[in-house]
């Protein structure tokens, strides 16, 4: 074999070997990469087998952190409130000193409230409280306690939880909007189930009148005043039998139009407090501060090898 031969042999294996190093140590850093696009795409539930495939390839890597967290913001952005949950927990046992915790306690908290868990979520918020008392963490997560008792009409705590927004915090302005609708909620007009049901046991239909329901009012005075005069007319003229009967239906329908009208005047008070706190919320921009739901999160690294 001649000495250029031989040379040639050198530099194909090296070249080749070098080839070859470098898709293996660009490999991890596509596979990520991919994961991301299919986050970006809202292609939530591939992104996580792509997640999980990396963190199964490369748990070492220091993307592999990331990757945990990703696949909880995978099923959070999915609205999969326990499962996202169940996958930051995960995360914060893995790894406790991430500085993405403050954002998967947040998430917690905000996937309780979705599901209705009042009593977990505002355990995660006072728990953010008091991890991170002088952090914006702490300040969104008080935002996010005082939305909780917005929700369930609990005004009074809400104001004391959005007045302990700290002065610098870029939250200050919001909480101060939300404290402002808090005491105008107190105010809101309300109908009296008391007054509707009175209403309706003098004259019926007269409770549903009050509470804005004209047909259902309308219905609750016909119907009952036919089975009451039918009822008073059968018995002027002895037929009691009749008299009985229709007494018998009408004593239901009298008792259903009392009820009913309690049941509107709670109904209104319900939608009159909904619609005036998803108003504040619009108005507050209260989706927009908080930037849960805005949009992804998403993580671009360079890795140089």
């Amino acid at each position: 074999m001649t000495a250029f031969t031989l040379a040639l042999l050198v530099v194909f294996f090296f070249s080749t070997a070098n080839c070859s190093f470098s898709e293996t140590a660009e490999f991890p850093e596509k596979l990520f990469q991919f994961a991301e696009s299919l986050f970006r795409e809202a292609e939530y539930y591939r992104a996580i087998t792509e997640y999980k495939r990396f963190i199964s390839y490369y748990p070492e890597n220091q993307l592999a952190e990331t990757a945990v967290y990703q696949i909880g913001n995978c099923y959070f952005q999915a609205e999969k409130w326990d499962e996202a949950i169940k996958s930051f927990e995960d995360f914060n046992e893995k790894h406790p000193e991430s500085p993405l915790v403050k954002d998967t306690l947040q998430k917690m908290g905000e996937g309780y409230l979705k599901k209705g868990d009042k009593e977990n979520s505002k355990k995660i918020f006072d728990l953010i409280n008091e991890k991170y008392p002088k952090d914006e963490a702490g300040n969104k997560a008080k935002i996010s306690l005082g939305t909780l008792y917005l929700e369930h009409h609990e005004w009074n705590k809400a104001s004391e939880v959005f007045s302990r927004v700290e002065e610098r915090s870029r939250y200050k302005t919001l909480a101060d909007r939300l404290i402002q609708g808090s005491k105008e909620a107190e105010r809101l007009p309300g109908k009296s189930p008391v007054l509707a049901g009175t209403l309706s046991a003098l004259i019926p239909g007269a409770g549903q009148l009050y509470t804005g329901r004209r047909l259902d009012s309308l219905v609750a005075f016909l119907l009952n005043g036919v089975f009451i005069l039918g009822a008073v007319e059968s018995f002027n003229k002895n037929i009691y039998v009749a008299g009985g009967i229709l007494s018998f239906f009408e004593l239901g329908w009298y008792s259903g139009n009392i009820y009913n009208a309690i049941s509107d005047a709670h109904k209104y008070n319900r939608d009159t407090r909904r619609r005036f706190i998803e108003e504040l919320k619009i108005n507050s921009n209260l989706s927009d501060n908080l930037s849960l739901k805005k949009g992804p999160i998403i993580f671009s690294y360079r890795i140089e090898f």
